[in-house]
């Protein structure tokens, strides 16, 4: 599953079949949340080795398991001010 463009819906959508997957794996699953302060350049970079891991992750045989796997990487948004000067 790809999502070119990521809106809010599909990307919960999405989130929530992968957490119903994690919940029904059964073996131990690997999920890391990590936040990186990185260069425009440096994120490019991290992004085309992570694509090209994946791509190029060879299958073993149809009679083995099926494994998930679920690549992000994104910008985190600056947070928003709660306050306001009146």
């Amino acid at each position: 599953m790809v999502v070119a463009e990521p809106r809010a819906a599909g990307t919960a959508a999405m989130l929530a079949a992968v957490a119903q997957e994690l919940d029904r794996s059964p073996v131990e699953t690997h999920l890391t949340l990590r936040h990186l302060r990185l260069s425009p350049a440096k994120a490019r970079e991290l992004g085309e080795a992570l694509a090209q891991l994946v791509d190029e992750a060879e299958e073993d045989a149809e009679d083995q398991p099926v494994h998930g796997v679920l690549v992000a990487l994104y910008q985190h948004a600056l947070p928003t001010s709660t306050t306001s000067s009146a």
